[in-house]
């Protein structure tokens, strides 16, 4: 009889899971309280960036003279229509999603799942009826929700998360954004091509604090380019509603006013209820994606669904004794300690994109993370500005870092900011994941004329830095 595998999660971290452990032969139960696709389709990563295609549009055209072209008249932005072109991105891939489940033969139940003391799945569905299913395995993958700051009343109408920025219900004309981290910057961008008049309030000494200084301060200069201040070093001590104003005072005594209060500070796990941590299960538990904490990235997630299902089968299976994450529990022992997360993945190959003008993307270990893992390192900076693609494209803000290690030549990661470059990671990725050396690197042919070409003149600055 096949396994029984249950998903709580129809994000990218469950979807990932049902699938690997479909093809493996394994019956699969999805069970999703609201919308397959998770965050990421619904509330996050699709819907920014139908909102980021229309926003670097409008920053298109404001600058077509750059390119020799005269627009005859302003472009405007149309916020019915967005928002209806949001909805139609985000359905259609929705709809995609749910069929290939159900080719796949993976069970989709909408519903709300707790977790019985016995172990037992008691599932709520949509109609109020309910049912018990008795798994081999738990995946846990319920993602996370924005984080919600105690001094801030959230029922405020004019205090906003990213969800309901998604909303599109309005441009507010001046806009506070509570955090520059990927979701604060990301935002900013495209409410301030929208016409809005933005402020991001950052606690740290400067926005995305676990980037790399030089990168900052190219994306930094760009949102200043673009009428974005950024107040570092600062927090917000209260928040006042008056009418259909907002009002923030800083750590500094500084008053803001504005239309909207965009609080972009990060995001908190989610866990289904009944997660007890004294409940002690007899089958093997594993949470993946954001319920774990950690890297809260989809495909980060999808990876680890993938990997968790396949070592959950072998472990039904008895091809090994327990998934490589999971150790053997007494019966005294909670789920707290059982249900642990996969970690079969290595996060130093996973990149991180962030959806700026210009675009970031970096994967591996950046040169201060690869000198503090003991390597004397060699790295070699190309910028677009003297590529030939971009300058054509009159997108050629940027560069690209390339690190390896000095003694072996072997590269170890990539800081990449500018034209096309959550696209151009990839090839990185492809390259560390087949242990290359930026010798081979140099040796790869790149097209001509592309924007990848500077990834190659990048690895050459490397490699004459290089001992072998």
């Amino acid at each position: 009889m096949a396994h029984h595998i249950v998903i709580i999660g129809g994000g990218p971290g469950g979807s990932g899971a049902a699938f690997e452990a479909a093809q493996r032969g394994a019956r699969v139960t999805l069970i999703e309280r609201d919308q397959v696709g998770g965050t990421c389709l619904n509330r996050g990563c699709i819907p920014t960036k139908t909102m980021l295609r229309s926003a670097v549009a409008l920053d298109a055209i404001e600058h077509a003279d750059q390119i020799a072209l005269s627009v005859p008249r302003e472009a405007t932005l149309d916020l019915d229509k967005l928002r209806q072109r949001k909805e139609d991105v985000v359905a259609e891939l929705r709809s995609q999603l749910e069929a290939q489940l159900k080719r796949a033969h993976v069970e989709l139940i909408r519903g709300e799942a707790t977790i019985d003391t016995d172990g037992a799945i008691q599932v709520t569905d949509t109609d109020g009826e309910n049912a018990r299913i008795d798994p081999d395995a738990l995946i846990i993958a319920t993602g996370s929700e924005p984080f919600e700051l105690p001094i801030i009343d959230h029922s405020l109408s004019r205090v906003w998360t990213s969800d309901d920025a998604l909303e599109l219900s309005e441009i507010p004309d001046k806009l506070i954004i509570l955090g520059g981290g990927v979701i604060g910057v990301e935002l900013a961008s495209a409410f301030a091509a929208f016409g809005s008049k933005v402020t991001i309030v950052e606690l740290a000494d400067h926005i995305l604090p676990s980037v790399e200084a030089r990168i900052v301060r190219t994306l930094a200069a760009s949102l200043k380019a673009a009428g974005i201040e950024i107040l570092a070093k600062t927090s917000v001590t209260d928040v006042e509603q008056e009418g259909d104003r907002i009002k923030a005072t800083l750590s500094d005594g500084t008053e803001l006013e504005a239309d909207i209060l965009l609080s972009a500070i990060g995001r908190a796990t989610v866990l289904p209820d009944g997660l007890d941590p004294q409940v002690h299960l007899n089958y093997p538990v594993k949470i993946i994606g954001d319920a774990a904490g950690g890297i809260m990235l989809a495909h980060f997630a999808e990876a680890q669904g993938e990997c968790c299902a396949r070592h959950l089968i072998e472990v039904l299976d008895g091809k090994q004794a327990t998934h490589p994450a999971h150790r053997e529990t007494s019966s005294d022992e909670g789920l707290s300690t059982q249900a642990s997360s996969c970690t079969g993945i290595d996060a130093s190959q996973i990149p991180a994109c962030i959806y700026t003008h210009p675009e970031i993307a970096t994967i591996g270990l950046s040169g201060q993370e690869a000198k503090e893992s003991g390597h004397e390192i060699a790295s070699g900076i190309a910028k677009f500005s003297a590529n030939g693609k971009a300058l054509a494209e009159g997108d050629a803000i940027g560069f690209v870092s390339i690190i390896a290690d000095r003694k072996t030549g072997k590269l170890l990661g990539a800081q990449i900011i500018g034209p096309h470059a959550v696209e151009l990671i990839a090839t990185i990725g492809v390259a560390l994941a087949a242990d290359m050396t930026v010798e081979q690197l140099v040796e790869t042919v790149f097209a001509h004329p592309t924007v990848s070409e500077t990834i190659k003149i990048a690895a050459r600055l490397a490699l004459s830095s290089c001992d072998s």
